[in-house]
């Protein structure tokens, strides 16, 4: 999501969801191959998309 569209504005791309009220496990599914290209493009993670990455094992670097 580009950062100056309003929040339910068109998405760029989608490399997953995260649906928090999931009955037992909250579900994360991420898409780990458009995620690195993005971050290759230049895209920036919020804290937020950071700690998700880094509790499904995907490292930036």
């Amino acid at each position: 999501m580009d950062s100056r569209t309003a929040r339910d504005g068109r998405a760029i791309d989608e490399v997953g969801y995260y649906h928090p009220i999931e009955a037992e496990d909250k579900q994360v599914v991420l898409k780990e191959e458009k995620i690195r290209d993005w971050f290759a493009k230049g895209a920036r993670p919020t804290d937020t998309v950071k700690r998700l990455l880094n509790k499904k094992g995907i490292t930036l670097k």
